[in-house]
C-alpha cells in the first residue's frame, strides 16, 4: 500500500487561556481563524479544527509540509499561540496514499 505521511499539530490550552469572552479575546480569535484559511490557500493545511467537549485539548491542525520544522513554524505563527492562548504538541502521522 502507498503512503503518505503528514504532521498533526494538536493544539491545547495554553498558559494564557481564559474562556472569559471580551473584544480583545473576539479579535484574536477572528485572526486565529483568518490565519488558517491563510494556510488553506497555500495547500500546507489540509484540516483544522476544534474538538467540542470543553476539555484542555482545544483543536488540531493536519499539515502537509516536509518536515516537522516547517510545521513547528506554521503553529508558532498563529496568533493564538503567539500570546499564549494556545500550546501545540506535533506529531508525524502516516495514512494511505489516497485517504484524504
Amino acid at each position: 500500500m502507498e503512503t503518505a505521511r503528514y504532521f498533526m499539530a494538536f493544539l491545547w490550552r495554553g498558559s494564557a487561556w481564559t474562556a472569559n469572552e471580551n473584544p480583545e479575546l473576539e479579535q484574536l480569535q477572528n485572526a486565529h481563524l483568518g490565519y488558517i484559511e491563510e494556510m488553506r490557500d497555500t495547500g500546507k493545511l489540509i484540516l483544522a479544527g476544534p474538538f467540542t467537549d470543553d476539555g484542555d485539548l482545544r483543536g488540531l491542525f493536519l499539515f502537509d509540509v516536509n518536515t516537522v520544522e516547517e510545521a513547528q513554524a506554521l503553529c508558532e505563527e498563529d496568533p493564538m499561540v503567539r500570546v499564549g492562548h494556545l500550546r501545540y504538541e506535533i506529531h508525524p502521522w502516516m495514512t494511505g496514499a489516497h485517504d484524504l
